[in-house]
């Protein structure tokens, strides 16, 4: 009897050794390396320009121009003049 628990006792003591051994702990360490990625960047879409025109009685326009970024702004403001500048100049012309 003493014989079948010295047994028992190494075969025990020979398994604890074999699963804490470091090259099962490696396996798993590689498994759940963290890898390094770039951070991800997130582009927000730029809102457009708001254009709200109105024409008075004479037949004049006048805007109100809202949005976020100030040059936008300032471009779309130009176009607009430029643009009814040019479109009343044809009108006078064929009348």
């Amino acid at each position: 009897m003493y014989r079948v628990y010295a047994f028992f006792i190494i075969v025990v003591v020979m398994l604890f050794s074999i699963g804490c051994t470091g090259r099962r702990s490696n396996d798993q360490t590689d498994t759940f390396k963290k890898s390094e990625k770039e951070d991800i960047v997130q582009i927000i879409p730029k809102r457009p320009v708001r254009i709200e025109l109105r024409r008075n009685s004479k037949g004049k326009y006048s805007w109100t121009l809202r949005g976020e970024d100030t040059e936008e702004i300032i471009r779309v403001d130009s176009r607009l003049r430029n643009y009814i500048n040019s479109s009343s100049a044809d009108n006078q012309n064929n009348r």
